[in-house]
């Protein structure tokens, strides 16, 4: 029975040297686990520092974009003003030009309706003359042939 206790003494000892093992192997397990989790922890913590200083850029460029974006719409503003002035300008000007161009309308409307009388007796004056000029101008053609031909008759 001695025999019996020692070998299971021995078996328990072997036992527990096993479970020392085991529970080594364990810890050595866990302590990589946790040089892991610590390593990816400090990547994040990493990751997050160059997102926070990339979004801190992004935000001053959103910043200096809206205040530009401000000053542009400001101008804007400016000038539509100017636009609206210069169609009212416009307007008032084409206003102007309509007038004037109805009231030059009326006044030529005026002086062709003195014109057409005044041409009716210079055509009528010219169909009574004219006969008598083309008389006038035939007795006087004739008469210089006339003289021509009795001047030649001198001469020779």
């Amino acid at each position: 029975m001695i025999i019996a206790i020692q070998v299971l003494g021995i078996i328990a000892l072997l036992s527990f040297i096993f479970l020392a093992f085991v529970a080594v192997s364990a810890l050595s397990q866990m302590k990589q686990t946790v040089e892991n989790a610590d390593k990816k922890i400090d990547k994040l913590t990493r990751d997050f520092e160059e997102i926070k200083s990339r979004t801190n850029l992004a935000l001053e460029s959103v910043i200096e974009l809206k205040s530009e974006l401000s000053t542009t719409l400001t101008g804007i503003n400016v000038i539509s003003t100017k636009i609206l002035g210069s169609i009212d300008n416009f307007n008032d000007m084409s206003i102007q030009i309509t007038s004037s161009i109805n009231s030059l309308h009326q006044t030529g409307s005026k002086i062709v309706d003195l014109i057409e009388p005044m041409e009716t007796v210079i055509q009528s004056a010219f169909v009574k003359v004219m006969p008598s000029l083309n008389a006038a101008s035939r007795l006087i053609s004739a008469i210089s042939k006339g003289f021509n031909a009795f001047s030649g008759k001198i001469k020779s």
